[in-house]
């Protein structure tokens, strides 16, 4: 026997839940706005990032979390190409934390190293400050 029924208060309690969780939380296509990048771009920012999460043996729960939060970013910022591996690093960070994945002052600068793209000096620096000079 089911737990509820499917139109009890709970049913439609949960169901309009997560309806109004994931309005709240579209994407938006955000690539109209975006001036600097192109989808080839963003294709190349998750495959790095998948690379990472695979490497570092990281949940997929973090990957999705990091590649949701960077696509609600971009829909809110627009975001020149430089910085958007900064923003895929940043956001995989943050899911890391979510999630409670450890990592060491070095997996900054082991990550970079995984990197197709240059991260420049001056784009790190707030990392720089918290985990001493990489």
């Amino acid at each position: 026997m089911p737990f509820f029924k499917f139109h009890s208060p709970l049913h439609l309690s949960l169901s309009h839940f997560v309806l109004n969780f994931q309005e709240k939380f579209r994407v938006s296509d955000y690539m109209k706005t975006q001036a600097d990048l192109t989808p080839n771009m963003r294709a190349i920012l998750v495959d790095w990032l998948v690379e990472v999460q695979e490497n570092f043996e990281l949940n997929h729960e973090t990957l999705y979390l990091a590649v949701k939060t960077v696509d609600i970013y971009l829909g809110l910022k627009a975001v020149s190409r430089e910085k958007l591996q900064l923003i895929g690093a940043s956001a995989l960070f943050i899911a890391c934390k979510f999630d409670v994945c450890t990592f060491t002052r070095y997996f900054y600068q082991d990550m970079m190293d995984l990197s197709p793209m240059p991260i420049y000096k001056n784009q790190n620096s707030g990392i720089d400050s918290k985990y001493g000079s990489i």
